[in-house]
């Protein structure tokens, strides 16, 4: 009935049912367009939690073993400063005292892990220091007081 209104009027029927048909797919593909921009956006948002999350997992796993090679150093540390000390106590008790030098200075060649070792006295005075070998008996200060 609204076609041949339309005829009546001078329009053309077929041009109506395009202009119909165009603004069906029009109305379809917007509903796509805007279907698919919202599933790439959860996507985005989705992989972005993600990855967040495991490199936050990662940071923490890291620091923990970073805590426990600290802890591993430390106790590897009090194991050879313990082995190494009994070593000096009796050189010394001995009046060894080149032997006590040569103790200490053969552990700090042979360990990788000791860069320089220094013996005291009770009193802060240095006996022995591998850094400076040829220094003699001196107060140290600041860091190993």
């Amino acid at each position: 009935m609204k076609l041949r209104a339309r005829e009546k009027i001078g329009m053309d029927p077929e041009a109506i049912t395009d202009e119909h048909t165009a603004i069906k797919l029009s109305i379809r593909w917007k509903l796509i367009g805007t279907m698919t921009g919202l599933m790439i956006c959860l996507t985005v948002i989705l992989a972005y939690m993600q990855i967040s999350s495991q490199t936050r997992m990662l940071e923490d796993a890291l620091n923990k073993r970073i805590e426990l090679m600290k802890e591993n150093l430390i106790e590897r540390g009090k194991s050879v400063i313990t082995n190494l000390s009994g070593q000096v106590e009796n050189d010394i008790a001995a009046f060894n005292f080149s032997g006590a030098m040569e103790a200490v200075s053969s552990r700090v060649e042979t360990n990788a892990d000791i860069t320089y070792a220094v013996l005291m006295s009770s009193a802060g005075m240095t006996m022995i220091d591998t850094r400076n070998p040829e220094g003699g008996l001196k107060k140290l200060a600041g860091v190993y007081s």
